[in-house]
């Protein structure tokens, strides 16, 4: 699969800053919501994001979205470095994700 536009943009976005929302995606990576939210449905679609609910007593309920695995592997063909590579430069690994959901 080679992603490009928005889809490259937002995946790149989402290993940059994950766990965003997609209101908040939207101003972030300068894509128009109706664009973000229709992409974000399409890499969900293939499996390359995922989410997780969250919600506190000032916020809504929202999804906030995060790089698979298969995430991952795209992005490091995206950028052109090995896996372990965009795992040292990205917070998209395991460990990354356990600390930034402790923070929310």
């Amino acid at each position: 699969m080679k992603l490009t536009g928005s889809s490259a943009g937002i995946l790149r976005q989402l290993a940059e800053t994950p766990f965003l929302g997609r209101g908040e995606l939207a101003p972030m990576s300068g894509w128009s919501d109706s664009v973000v939210y229709r992409t974000v449905d399409r890499l969900e679609d293939f499996g390359l994001i995922a989410s997780v609910p969250h919600a506190t007593e000032l916020l809504s309920r929202t999804e906030r979205y995060y790089l698979t695995a298969a995430g991952v592997e795209e992005l490091s063909r995206l950028v052109g470095k090995p896996v372990e590579a965009v795992l040292r430069t990205y917070p998209v690994s395991a460990q990354w994700h356990n600390l930034l959901m402790e923070r929310l």
